[in-house]
């Protein structure tokens, strides 16, 4: 090879690598546009979550508060707008529990329980903060309260016992307790129930001696006057 060709190669290689150097900056300039996106994405996604967890924690705090009105309010806007899955459960938890305890009729209820089955069906297995047994001595004792004053008449303070706190690491033993005092609950209605039976008998036979005398009296008054006839002057 000559010297020419030699200083000819030569300045073609040299003239390729800004032309590759520049290839190599277009390249990770894109890529380092891209990660840009996506940190920013990530970032302002982290914010969201953030912002929602401050709503979710203010709703907490009115729920612990007992001002069940402005938890439900806030559970529900949070459960439509969440970005966060997680969020958007929770809140849909949260919107349970007050509906449950601000329902004031049956559809109030039934709304309510439509919407404990909705959580039940995607709430974690392993949270301790998430469970929705729960929510069950809330269910039947006010399905027990309704069921007391349709079928006797009574009266009572429906769940005054219940706690509203999350039941956390003791909930396996709270749960028995809030059981047990279901079971005394039910025994309580049951004898209600058949001391309103036994009341309801005794009415009727109260009734029916009342019916008895009636007819009595309305045969004694047909027989004196009958003897009054017959004693009366031809």
């Amino acid at each position: 090879m000559s010297i020419m060709n030699v200083r000819n190669t030569l300045f073609r290689a040299f003239a390729y690598i800004p032309r590759a150097g520049g290839l190599v900056f277009l390249v990770l300039l894109i890529g380092g546009c891209y990660s840009l996106r996506h940190a920013n994405e990530d970032f302002r996604n982290r914010m969201f979550h953030l912002s929602e967890m401050d709503v979710l924690q203010k709703a907490i705090d009115a729920f612990k508060k007992n001002d069940f009105q402005e938890a439900k309010n806030a559970f529900a806007s949070l459960h439509a707008s969440a970005k966060s899955d997680s969020i958007r459960r929770q809140s849909l938890y949260g919107l349970t529990v007050t509906r449950l305890m601000t329902a004031k009729s049956s559809t109030d209820f039934d709304e309510a329980y439509e919407l404990w089955r909705s959580w039940a069906a995607i709430a974690p297995s392993d949270s301790l903060f998430e469970d929705p047994r729960m929510l069950e001595p809330i269910l039947f004792c006010r399905f027990l309260t309704q069921s007391l004053q349709t079928d006797t008449g009574y009266t009572i303070e429906p769940c005054a016992e219940i706690p509203v706190e999350p039941i956390c690491v003791d909930h396996e033993v709270e749960i028995n307790n809030l059981q047990s005092k279901m079971a005394a609950l039910i025994a309580e209605i049951e004898t209600l129930k058949k001391q309103n039976r036994q009341l309801e008998l005794k009415n009727r036979e109260m009734q029916a001696l009342k019916d008895k005398i009636k007819a009595l009296e309305a045969i004694d008054q047909n027989i004196q006057k009958k003897k009054t006839e017959i004693a009366a002057p031809q």
